[in-house]
């Protein structure tokens, strides 16, 4: 059976609705002004969940012809509020030349680039790797509120070209318990041994305890340990 052009076009139609409709439930409106990093972490985090939670349906409309670049110009239209740098009168207009969205829009740490050439300053990432390796539990966090922090403190550090390459996921959960003052910390550590969690980098790897749904498990058997502990501490 031979399929029409018009049948064709009608599907690419509908793969391109689907995919608009991704973007619009699953990434909220990137509204983040100039040097707002936090918000440019985040915008960038919802993007790479749609793109993981969806490889299905990215990858048909790639095998259909539809080139990643314009899936992401799709972002850029729905996504981004109107007022912001991006849609200026100097910018803009680039968006229509296919030869440059298939440049700045190859994949999503392309856009990344662009996007953070023309909202953040240089010195903004370097604190950001800085705020992630200072960071620290607070007095009176529990542990769901601490491990919601250290991923943002995380996700805005991976911004930062190559960090997410020489601080990888898997090393979050060694980090999280370091963040933990000495008496918290030690019985944490006390408490995941009685458990036999691993939790230390070196054995994540030595038992391929790597992957991001390990890493989430591992997060959360010691989120349970922390709120624990300091149940008990009371």
């Amino acid at each position: 059976m031979t399929i029409s052009n018009s049948d064709s076009s009608v599907e690419l139609s509908e793969l391109m609705r689907i995919v608009d409709g991704i973007w619009i439930s699953m990434v909220p409106m990137y509204t983040g002004m100039f040097e707002d990093i936090q918000a440019m972490a985040t915008f960038n985090q919802k993007v790479k969940d749609a793109l993981n939670f969806n490889t299905c349906i990215f990858n048909g409309c790639i095998k259909a012809g539809i080139p990643l670049a314009e899936l992401l110009y799709r972002l850029f239209i729905l996504r981004l509020e109107p007022v912001l740098l991006a849609h200026s009168h100097d910018l803009q207009p680039v968006w229509h030349v296919v030869e440059w969205r298939h440049k700045h829009l190859a994949d999503q740490d392309a856009m990344m680039r662009f996007l953070m050439k023309h909202f953040l300053h240089e010195y903004a990432l370097i604190e950001a790797e800085r705020a992630y390796h200072l960071f620290r539990r607070k007095t009176s966090e529990s542990g769901i509120e601490l491990i919601n922090r250290l991923r943002e403190v995380y996700n805005t550090a991976c911004l930062s070209p190559g960090f997410a390459q020489r601080v990888p996921e898997y090393t979050l959960p060694e980090h999280l318990v370091s963040s933990l003052d000495e008496l918290l910390h030690d019985r944490v550590v006390y408490g995941l041994k009685q458990l036999h969690r691993a939790w230390r980098r070196v054995k994540l790897v030595k038992q391929d305890r790597i992957s991001p749904y390990q890493v989430v498990t591992t997060l959360t058997k010691i989120m349970h340990e922390i709120d624990t502990q300091l149940m008990l501490m009371r």
